[in-house]
């Protein structure tokens, strides 16, 4: 599907929205924050601009201690907790995982549990209690002492689903960068086809109701991924059939 085309899709389906009456949720989350930087700087200028409320999924044992102070002006940013250190504990030949793997598990819930309270003392009540697992994988083992360790909720990529555990869950689903190819940005026309899938899935019932979840990593961002990001807020933010969602609501609704 070529750039135009995609877009002439998105269009077609946004039309079918509105003639159902309906208004599709979407939330952005972005991983991977520890410190003030210009392709951070950029991220939050460009949401800001355009009033986009944005979750920001921030390593806390790598923290700059001067990012709380940084972020204060934003008032668009809600701050979750991106794992503890994002260190890699998966077995040799396994997939990355940071929570579970070869680490003992009351050593990990302690990791956890003091980690989300630095991430309070920081930010208070910018602070959302919501686990954002590195590499968005998880050890079920984990998931269910969750609560009992402070969190709200979970989110992870995808169809995950850990909400048999009392936890508020809300995905993201289209991921910006090709992870397991290029390393890049995927393209205009794959992010805008990923997008109007979503939006075609849940009208038609053929996926939960959850909002939709933009996973954005600024650090690797291209002038081509800030250029299609821009061009997709832009032609969304305004849009009868869309509502941008902050963190709190799309965990929420």
């Amino acid at each position: 599907m070529d750039f135009n085309t995609a877009w002439s899709a998105l269009e077609k389906e946004l039309f079918a929205w509105q003639q159902n009456d309906a208004v599709a949720n979407l939330w952005w989350r972005d991983d991977d924050l520890t410190c003030a930087g210009p392709q951070a700087q950029a991220l939050l200028e460009m949401t800001h601009s355009y009033q986009i409320p944005i979750g920001l999924a921030v390593i806390p044992q790598t923290m700059d201690i001067e990012l709380p102070d940084w972020l204060t002006p934003f008032d668009h940013i809600t701050v979750l907790q991106h794992g503890i250190a994002h260190e890699n504990h998966a077995a040799e030949q396994e997939s990355k995982l940071e929570l579970g793997g070869n680490i003992d598990n009351q050593e990990l819930k302690e990791q956890l549990h003091k980690q989300l309270g630095r991430l309070v003392g920081h930010f208070g009540q910018r602070f959302l209690p919501i686990l954002v697992p590195p590499w968005n994988r998880i050890d079920k083992n984990i998931v269910s002492e969750l609560k009992d360790l402070g969190f709200a909720g979970i989110s992870t990529f995808g169809d995950d689903a850990y909400t048999g555990n009392g936890l508020l869950q809300c995905n993201t689903h289209i991921d910006i960068i090709d992870w397991r190819g290029t390393r890049n940005f995927i393209g205009e026309d794959k992010l805008i086809k990923a997008l109007t899938t979503e939006l075609s899935k849940r009208r038609t019932g053929n996926q939960s109701q959850q909002p939709i979840g933009l996973l954005t990593h600024h650090i690797v961002h291209t002038p081509a991924a800030w250029e299609s990001l821009q061009r997709m807020i832009e032609n969304t933010r305004d849009h009868p059939a869309i509502q941008w969602r902050s963190p709190y609501e799309a965990f929420t609704l």
